[in-house]
């Protein structure tokens, strides 16, 4: 059809008589409907209106649209299509108001929202032709090939008609929701030739409709807008956006999800798009989330010096602006590329932040880099700007002992508050010549300041079961202050818990950790724990604690064996909360009216009834917890279950002698020369209580070589072979003490000859050469040989022995047991005969005692060899 015929100017009337008789046909089935039936609702209307009751209607309906079909339809045939159906709505407006098909009946009945209104329309058979003819103008609009033109003169001649007829803005939203893309540019177009001038309900449809229902399509039209747009109309959309905060945060929401625009890089360089940017930011802070990431995202690219300089200067004025920044910190620095120019987020954004934010904000950009692995490094950065005595270390602080949701965050944390540590604090703490709240004030803001406040939440991270976790926790414990010691029970505590972290870690065998916790232990003895009153408590108290615990069965360095409960005085990191109830951990023990060592219970049980201990597990039940215990291919085999056994035993007896070199270090470390008293005092009262009989050097001529079975001995030689740390202190003791602090140690000593020259008697028969010996490795001859060696080489550095007697410990791998046992026998002798006084004198009459070395020699010439020179 090539020819343009006009539409029947009578269209409109032919339509209203049409709508007319379909209302008369309707309201006369309505009359005849049978009493009985069910009355349909309003979403039943279209579905039971049958082709008859409607067949005017759609004759009109076709007339109306049939300029569409037209070759080549042009914009102004849509636009005289779209104008009769806006004013066959309206006559169908007239004859079946909407407000009818909503149930409006007057002005108390509720608002209904756009999409109600356009379902409710759409569902009316009459509006719904209609409306298909309108969204049928808008499709092909946009297929038309000057399709943005054509668009927008159709929705200029809708918006003219809304204008007019305010209850009918909903036609705006319907086309929106047909041609969702197109109207979006078309109105931001609008709104950025003509600003606020724009029409109402253009503005209405966007924030109440569009915004809310096709939220997605919002930022891709905006962009399509900005890449045709000039300068002076982007600028006006940035002056008309802070008026519609909803449109701001729905834009803000899609911004992520759509990507940054590119198109706004040639004018962020213009001094006048700067300002309407900045004041946008400024007025619209609280919607904007994501809008403050994609600038600086975008300035990462682009790199503009004018707009990175505008933007450092507003940074100040806006904290909200900032606040985003610091909560996608994570975010901005793994997307921000490292870079030596200035206007890289890396190297402008901490700076600003240690100049210009607020405590709280440096304790939050902190907290917002612990997820990143360079945390410490990043931090690093922003404190070297942070001037000693900022008052944003507190905060930091706070918040780094607070933060322990994950190993590596609680390990980076701890990195972070190292550097804060470390940090140089040269100026005075207190000055005193200030007052004396001053001075409190002042000491309060620097234990805040350098973490002392928070000295115990460090402490608890190194006793943290992670092993990187508790390293970085002691490394910083060993750089920062420690509180003062002044309060007895919190020196009890402090000193308790870092030596039950040490024999935690000797049982973990951690020597780097070791290492640190050595350093902090002594660091804190050594200076009396900042007491200034009595500060040898502190001495005292870590030496109680110490030989309590290495005096317990259940301490590392002692060698595992079987020992009454009320002995365990070392409480592992292991032990049920029953056993920890059962074996008191507190090292300070009392005296009983019977002088019975008793483990002290700070918090006795009230009334006369002693608590009920579970009853021991029998034998069987041994055997039957081990078979679940153990698989059966893990089980060795009878024939190699005694070796095995053997084999697991002198494993952990060296693991025990190895973790004595460690409890050694932090003896010395941590003893200073005036300490080794209290140490022999305390050796002495766990060792030899008071109650203990102490017999005479007769009595011993008696019985020895034989067994003694004085109560005395058969402690000494429980202390001597399950704990091998037993000797090592006495030979600290020895080599560090003063000679009359050392001389207090002889009846130990001499009660160490007559065990071991005992367990020599009973070896007789035997030689150093023979196979390895049966039953546990603690009672193997190679090992009853190295302690006779440990003990003659005390008995030497004593210098209480002359010479040649005092160095016949070189002989004994050379000789048999008989022989060692004489000469062992021989020094106990001379030891009994000549008891050494405060001043050593000069030995005489040697010849007796050295009848047993040179019997030896002679019988063993052979092995003996070139030592045979020093004896003679």
């Amino acid at each position: 059809m090539m020819v343009n015929d006009a539409m029947p100017q009578d269209i409109h009337d032919q339509f209203q008589v049409a709508v007319k008789k379909y209302l008369q046909i309707k309201a006369k089935t309505k009359k005849n409907r049978p009493k009985k039936q069910q009355r349909l609702g309003s979403e039943h209307v279209a579905a039971s209106t049958s082709p008859q009751e409607l067949e005017a209607i759609h004759r009109c309906t076709w007339i109306l649209q049939e300029p569409l079909n037209l070759v080549p339809l042009t914009c102004a045939t849509l636009l005289q299509v779209l104008e009769s159906t806006l004013k066959c709505l309206g006559e169908a407006d007239h004859a079946v108001p909407i407000k009818e098909l909503l149930g409006v009946k007057d002005e108390n009945s509720p608002s209904w929202t756009t999409q109600h209104i356009i379902l409710n329309v759409t569902k009316h058979p009459v509006y719904n032709i209609l409306l298909q003819i309108v969204r049928k103008c808008m499709t092909i609009a946009n297929c038309l090939p000057d399709n943005a033109k054509a668009f927008s003169k159709l929705i200029d001649a809708l918006t003219e008609f809304v204008d007019t007829h305010p209850d009918r803005s909903w036609l705006l939203a319907f086309v929106g929701s047909n041609a969702t893309s197109s109207f979006l540019e078309y109105s931001f177009s609008l709104i950025a030739k003509n600003g606020l001038k724009a029409s109402q309900s253009i503005f209405s449809t966007l924030e109440e409709f569009m915004a809310l229902e096709y939220p997605v399509f919002l930022v891709p039209s905006l962009a399509s807008v900005f890449a045709k747009a000039t300068e002076a109309e982007i600028c006006s959309l940035f002056s008309v956006a802070p008026k519609f905060p909803v449109l701001v945060s729905v834009c803000d929401k899609s911004l992520a999800l759509c990507g940054r625009s590119t198109e706004l890089e040639k004018h962020l360089a213009s001094e006048s798009f700067t300002k309407v940017l900045l004041e946008f930011l400024t007025v619209r802070a609280e919607e904007l989330v994501n809008a403050p990431v994609e600038l600086v995202l975008l300035l990462e690219d682009v790199k503009i010096d004018s707009f990175h300089k505008s933007l450092l200067a507003w940074l100040p004025q806006n904290p909200t602006f900032t606040s985003r920044l610091i909560e996608s910190l994570a975010h901005l620095f793994q997307r921000a590329q490292p870079s030596d120019s200035p206007t890289s987020f890396r190297n402008y954004f901490l700076p600003y932040i240690a100049q210009h934010g607020s405590p709280s904000d440096i304790r939050d950009v902190c907290q917002a880099l612990l997820p990143l692995e360079d945390c410490a490094k990043l931090c690093g950065l922003l404190f070297k700007h942070l001037a000693p005595e900022s008052p944003a270390l507190g905060p930091i602080v706070q918040m780094l002992a607070e933060t322990m949701s994950s190993p590596f965050e609680t390990q980076r944390a701890l990195q972070i508050f190292h550097q804060l540590a470390v940090l140089d604090n040269s100026s005075d703490v207190v000055s005193f010549k200030d007052s004396i709240a001053g001075q409190l004030k002042a000491m309060a803001e620097w234990k805040d300041a350098t973490g002392v406040s928070h000295w115990n939440e460090v402490l608890d991270q190194a006793c943290s079961d992670n092993a990187t976790t508790s390293l970085a926790a002691l490394q910083l414990l060993r750089d920062m202050p420690y509180p003062t010691l002044e309060a007895p029970l919190w020196q009890y505590k402090c000193l308790y818990r870092l030596l039950s972290l040490f024999f935690t870690l000797l049982q973990r065998n951690q020597p780097q950790q070791l290492k640190y916790l050595k350093i902090i232990l002594a660091r804190i003895v050594r200076e009396g724990g900042g007491v200034s009153v009595y500060p040898a408590s502190i001495s005292t108290t870590f030496h109680c604690l110490f030989v309590d615990a290495i005096l317990s069965a259940k301490c590392p360095t002692t060698i595992p064996h079987q020992v009454l409960d009320e002995m365990n005085f070392f409480q592992s990191a292991k032990d049920t909360e029953e056993e920890k109830k059962l074996n008191s951990s507190h090292v300070f023990r009392k005296m009983s009216a019977a002088n019975t060592l008793v483990p002290y219970d700070p918090f006795p049980t009230i009334g006369n009834e002693a608590p009920k201990l579970a009853p021991p597990p029998s034998v069987l039940s041994q055997l039957q917890m081990n078979r679940f215990k153990w698989t059966e291919s893990s089980l060795p085999a009878p024939s190699t279950f005694e070796s095995t056994l053997q084999a697991l035993q002198r494993e952990k007896m060296l693991q025990a002698i190895e973790c004595c070199k460690h409890a050694e270090e932090l003896l010395l470390a941590a003893t200073s020369a005036s300490a080794w008293s209290t140490i022999v005092d305390i050796l002495l009262e766990r060792t030899l209580p008071v109650n203990v009989f102490i017999p005479s050097d007769e009595q011993y001529r008696d019985i020895l070589p034989e067994r003694s079975n004085f109560d005395l001995d058969i402690r000494v030689e429980h202390w001597l072979v399950h704990y091998p740390f037993f000797i090592r202190i006495l030979k600290c003791v020895v080599e560090h003490a003063p000679n009359h602090i050392s001389l207090r140690t002889l009846p130990l000593l001499k009660s160490i000859l007559v065990v071991l020259v005992n367990h020599w008697h009973t070896r007789r028969h035997q030689t150093l050469q023979e196979p390895k010996d049966e039953g546990p490795p603690y009672l193997h001859a190679s090992y009853e040989l190295e302690l006779s060696l440990d003990v003659m080489m005390i008995l030497e550095k004593t210098q209480w022995i002359p010479e040649p007697l005092h160095a016949i410990g070189i002989l004994f791998p050379h000789l048999t047991p008989l022989d060692i046992r004489s000469l062992l026998h021989s020094v106990w002798l001379y030891l009994s005969d000549h008891p050494p006084p405060k001043q050593l004198r000069d030995p005489n009459n040697l010849e007796y005692y050295l009848i047993p070395l040179q019997n030896a020699i002679h019988r063993n010439i052979a092995t003996i060899g070139p030592l045979y020179a020093q004896f003679v």
